[in-house]
C-alpha cells in the first residue's frame, strides 16, 4: 500500500458566498459546472466574482483548507466543467479528456477537422487569429443537429490553445453564435455558445478513473431549444 504524506497548506483567497454548482467531489478533486460570466480565477471588474472566490467560501463553510488548482481553465464566458485539484499530487500525473458543445452559425450535417495553427493577432491583446507562424492547432467537430441557420457541434481539441474553437471555427466560417470578438452574432445569444459537456478523468497515483458530463445551462436552450435531446448527462456510464 501507497501513503502519501502531503504538506499543509495555508492559501490566502477572498471567499465570496453564491451559488456552486458541485457535479462530483473527493478527497482529491472538485468538480464543478461553471457558468457563463464567471472567471475561473480573479481579474480586473471581476475579483469577487470568480470561481476561486466561491470555491473559497465553500470550503471556509465546510471546514477545510487547499489552494485553488484547476486542472484547465475555461473563458469567462464559456460554460461548463471545470476540476480543481486539493493537492499538488491531484495535479500534475491527472491525466483529463474533454468534449465541448458549441452553436456555430450555418447548418452543417457532417464533421471535419481544422489543422490550422493560431497566434496573437497583430496589435491586439486579446484577439487570436490563424497563421502561419502561430502555435499548432488542431480541432476535430462533428454535428450533431441543426435548425434556424444555426449548427450544434461537438468539438475534441488535440490542443489547447487560448480560444482554440472560437478562432478555428470562425477561421472555418461558421463562428460561434454570440461571439462578437471572431465574428458571431449576439442577436439570439449574449456570449460564446460555447460549453464543456464532457469530462475523463484518470490519475493513476490516486485510483481516480472518473467520466461526468455536464447538461447545457439554461441561456443556451432558451436560445436554442431544438439542442435540449442533446444535452450532455450527468453520468453517461
Amino acid at each position: 500500500m501507497l501513503t502519501l504524506n502531503l504538506p499543509e497548506e495555508n492559501p490566502v483567497y477572498q471567499p465570496v458566498a453564491g451559488p456552486l454548482d458541485i457535479l462530483w467531489e473527493d478527497e482529491d478533486y472538485l468538480v464543478v459546472a461553471k457558468p457563463p460570466d464567471m472567471p475561473v480565477h480573479p481579474s480586473p471588474g471581476h475579483d469577487r466574482d470568480s470561481l476561486l472566490n466561491r470555491v473559497a467560501y465553500y470550503c471556509q463553510e465546510k471546514g477545510q483548507q487547499y489552494a485553488f488548482r484547476p486542472l484547465y481553465r475555461l473563458d469567462r464566458d464559456t460554460s461548463g466543467i471545470v476540476v480543481v485539484g486539493k493537492h499538488r499530487t491531484a495535479v500534475s500525473p491527472a491525466q483529463v479528456k474533454k468534449l465541448y458543445y458549441g452553436i456555430v452559425q450555418g447548418e452543417l450535417d457532417c464533421q471535419g477537422t481544422v489543422d490550422a495553427p493560431i497566434a496573437l493577432e497583430p496589435g491586439s491583446k486579446i484577439r487570436r487569429c490563424c497563421g502561419k507562424d502561430g502555435q499548432v492547432a488542431v480541432t476535430h467537430w462533428e454535428a450533431l443537429a441543426s435548425a434556424e441557420g444555426h449548427t450544434l457541434l461537438r468539438f475534441q481539441l488535440e490542443t489547447g490553445r487560448t480560444h482554440q474553437i472560437r478562432v478555428h471555427m470562425a477561421y472555418a466560417g461558421h463562428p460561434l453564435a454570440g461571439d462578437d470578438l471572431y465574428g458571431g452574432s449576439r442577436q439570439l445569444l449574449g456570449r460564446q455558445g460555447l460549453h464543456c459537456g464532457w469530462l475523463s478523468l484518470s490519475c493513476k497515483a490516486l485510483g481516480t478513473s472518473l467520466e461526468l458530463g455536464c447538461p447545457f445551462p439554461q441561456d443556451l436552450v432558451a436560445a436554442f431549444p431544438w439542442i435540449e435531446p442533446f444535452s450532455p448527462k450527468l453520468s453517461p456510464h
